[in-house]
């Protein structure tokens, strides 16, 4: 296919598929809501509490571990375009290995801070018998 015929037919569906997906997120919302609602007349047909049903009431504490680790990884993606783009622009390298390349990188740097963050500077990572 040419570049002009697939350009085309972007052009063509996008609008589509951005309506389609606003509808689909509105009857997601739209579900969750009745859903919901239904849950809470069942517990008013059987005499209970509705507000056993509220959100508030089944929120589970949050494990900040997981907030510090995802941020972190988050942030090495980030560097991790920016240094694709920073390669193919500066040294000419392939668009399709520099920015993949990059992003793997970073992310595992990330990831790999975030664990020694985690056990701290005395835990050694081989422990040695």
């Amino acid at each position: 296919m040419s570049e002009e015929l697939v350009y085309n037919i972007v052009e063509l569906v996008m609008p589509f598929l951005g309506i389609g997906l606003s509808f689909l997120v509105l009857y997601i919302i739209f579900y969750a809501i009745k859903s919901e609602h239904k849950v809470k007349m069942a517990l008013v047909e059987k005499g209970m509490d509705p507000s056993l049903a509220s959100k508030k009431a089944r929120r589970h504490p949050r494990n900040h571990s997981n907030l510090l680790k995802n941020g972190l990884f988050f942030i090495g993606l980030a560097l991790g375009i920016l240094m694709g783009y920073l390669l193919n622009q500066s040294a000419g390298m392939n668009v399709w290995v520099a920015y993949p390349s990059m992003i793997l990188v970073f992310g595992g740097l990330a990831l790999i801070g975030y664990h020694a963050m985690e056990n701290g500077p005395n835990e050694s990572v081989s422990k040695e018998s």
